[in-house]
């Protein structure tokens, strides 16, 4: 990833600006910790990126990605996990919001981060497919929390799902996916 903070120009990187690259994974249960300066809706966040690798019984990797607003406590995060499978691997995603106050996280401060990570996502997943030169099958389900409901993920993500080109696999809407081939 790089520098969202320039001090020569006094300036702070939009969220939607910055770019994530995933380090060399090399060693197992290495964590490899990055924390940014950079603003969301035109407020001061601070940006946590993370990746680890674990070999236990099936290979995985793992990165997590934090916003959280300085002041109010507020903030979200996203989980991204890829398995190794029998054909290629296996991608989810698990975003969460979560704050000090249930008031501040529906405030204008932090509205639309669930979102903006779940594309960031999509950017890293395609990463690990070029990383580990086999193609990822991302499966997104619909996992509403925080007083989000079954609707209001629909119209939230919906758009996002069938923009992206990720298909239906359950009749209702529930589970999604995509495969990420290498590109590289």
């Amino acid at each position: 990833m790089h520098e969202t903070f320039s001090k020569t120009e006094n300036k702070v990187t939009d969220f939607k600006d910055l770019i994530f690259q995933l380090p060399q994974l090399d060693r197992i249960n290495e964590l490899v910790p990055k924390s940014y300066t950079a603003s969301f809706n035109g407020r001061p966040v601070e940006v946590h990126f993370s990746s680890y690798y674990v070999a236990d019984r099936v290979p995985c990797y793992s990165t997590n990605i934090g916003i959280y607003h300085f002041s109010s406590g507020i903030g979200a995060r996203i989980y991204i996990q890829i398995e190794k499978q029998v054909n290629g691997y296996l991608g989810t995603t698990y975003v969460n919001n979560y704050d000090s106050s249930p008031e501040l996280m529906n405030a204008f401060v932090l509205k639309g981060a669930g979102r903006a990570l779940w594309e960031v996502s999509r950017q890293i997943m395609q990463q690990y497919a070029d990383r580990l030169g086999d193609s990822i099958s991302h499966r997104v389900t619909r996992q509403p929390s925080n007083g989000l409901d079954n609707a209001k993920w629909n119209e939230l993500f919906y758009p996002l799902l069938e923009k992206n080109h990720y298909v239906r696999v359950e009749a209702d809407g529930s589970i999604w996916e995509k495969i990420y081939y290498p590109q590289k």
